[in-house]
């Protein structure tokens, strides 16, 4: 029954070393809304302008538009919920993606204490299939309580994923029966970014996964293929969303992939 809301869900846990020194993740930009139940130590979010924002318990949050990194510290125990385009205002109806993109909002102060007592549940869970069916219990008592029709917006918006980004807007508003003008206004109003600019997000992130998977892949190979008119275009949104050049994050990758392959 939450197949068609949920997109995925992911389970990260990790134990501090002795010393107490910090991990860090980094992240690119995404176009993912995500509610995360953090269930063991706080950690610390650090946004690329240098912000820093400690989170424990769980929250809501929002599109990416820029790269960021979380630093880990203790012990780490988390389950996140990856929802499909921005169907998370089918749970959280008072919210917009506008509210909360490059946020993190905190779950009580929306929903009051009817959550706190999860985070608790989680942490006894003896495995983590269970630590899933918890949350499902969760997604499905709010799912009872709340449920919005389907916005047109929503409607361009999942047409984007499909798409992968590659789509020029004026197709977009003819799918949809709009203007390009309104389609512009009324998905800004909805999502809180241009439907343009939504359209490059998800286009980096589909190739990121593809280089991120394919170690042997040559970047220039998705100047065409990833709908780029050439390489500068290319290069731009790259080093816009994930902080470097798809040249340094190929080599990332590839060393990520030698550690585990010699040290795993």
């Amino acid at each position: 029954m939450l197949r068609p809301y949920i997109e995925k869900y992911y389970i990260l846990e990790y134990q501090g070393t002795a010393t107490g020194q910090p991990f860090e993740v980094a992240s690119p930009a995404n176009c993912y809304a995500a509610l995360v139940f953090n269930y063991q130590s706080d950690y610390q979010l650090c946004h690329a302008n240098g912000h820093e924002q400690r989170l424990s318990g769980s929250f809501i949050a929002g599109y990416s538009t820029e790269g960021y990194r979380i630093r880990l510290r203790g012990t780490v125990g988390m389950v996140g919920v990856v929802f499909k385009s921005s169907i998370f205002r089918t749970w959280f109806p008072a919210l917009t993606n506008a509210d909360i993109n490059d946020q993190r909002i905190q779950l009580p102060d929306l929903v009051g204490s009817e959550v706190e007592f999860i985070n608790d549940q989680l942490a006894e869970a003896e495995n983590h299939t269970e630590r899933i069916q918890l949350v499902e219990s969760y997604l499905m008592y709010r799912l009872r309580k709340t449920h919005l029709p389907t916005h047109m917006a929503d409607h361009a918006l999942n047409i984007i994923l499909q798409k992968r980004g590659m789509i020029r807007m004026d197709d977009l508003a003819g799918m949809v029966n709009i203007s390009p003008r309104h389609l512009r206004r009324v998905f800004s109003e909805r999502v809180g970014l241009s439907p343009k600019f939504f359209a490059r997000l998800k286009r980096f992130g589909y190739i990121n996964i593809i280089l991120s998977l394919n170690k042997d892949l040559h970047w220039q190979e998705f100047t065409i293929d990833g709908g780029f008119y050439d390489q500068s275009h290319f290069i731009k949104d790259f080093v816009q969303f994930c902080g470097h050049t798809p040249s340094v994050q190929i080599l990332k990758n590839r060393h990520f992939q030698h550690s585990v392959l010699t040290n795993g």
